[in-house]
């Protein structure tokens, strides 16, 4: 029998293999700096920013115990890594004002300059289900566009898709439940 040649991944399926190929060296390195990453992945360094910034919108939005558990495997892996970036005091105060805006955006002094990244979370009750986000360019969306138009948005997209997530588990319940037949 002859074997058709492989298709290539869907773009959403090739979007995850990027995600996991970045967690791969994260797990094997514990800290590494963009640019090592972008080498060893192959990923673009924008792409890198945008997944780090959503994995901050991940960590400010996560249940306090699992946050917890999450930090102390960052200092444990690199104590000098979170000095560097102001200490874990520093951090939790910056997840805190994440928390309170309801947003995550990439620093403006964060390399690349000229574009800018914008993650929410996608909270079903209490539990963080995935982040969402964006890139922008700056010189293309000014701070009240941003604030104003695109975090609604992304709320709206990450609303909708909570609303989805509940219908499929309402749908996947109802299948796996016996019917009850009348005698």
């Amino acid at each position: 029998m002859d074997e058709k040649p492989s298709r290539p991944s869907y773009a959403p399926v090739q979007s995850v293999q990027r995600v996991l190929s970045l967690l791969r060296v994260l797990n094997r390195r514990g800290v590494s700096t963009v640019d090592l990453l972008h080498k060893e992945t192959g990923l673009p360094k924008p792409t890198v920013v945008r997944m780090l910034e959503m994995g901050l919108a991940y960590l400010a939005f996560c249940a306090g115990e699992e946050r917890e558990i999450l930090l102390r495997m960052l200092e444990a892996a690199s104590a000098a890594a979170l000095r560097a970036a102001g200490g874990r005091r520093q951090l939790e105060a910056h997840l805190t004002a994440v928390r309170e805006q309801g947003y995550a955006v990439r620093g403006p002094r964060v390399k690349p300059l000229n574009s800018g990244t914008l993650a929410v979370p996608i909270i079903d009750g209490t539990r963080v289900l995935a982040t969402m986000g964006m890139g922008y360019f700056r010189t293309a969306v000014s701070q009240a566009q941003l604030v104003n138009e695109y975090v609604p948005m992304l709320r709206d997209a990450a609303d909708n898709i909570v609303t989805q997530v509940r219908a499929l588990r309402t749908e996947a319940d109802a299948s796996a439940s016996p019917e009850v037949i009348a005698s």
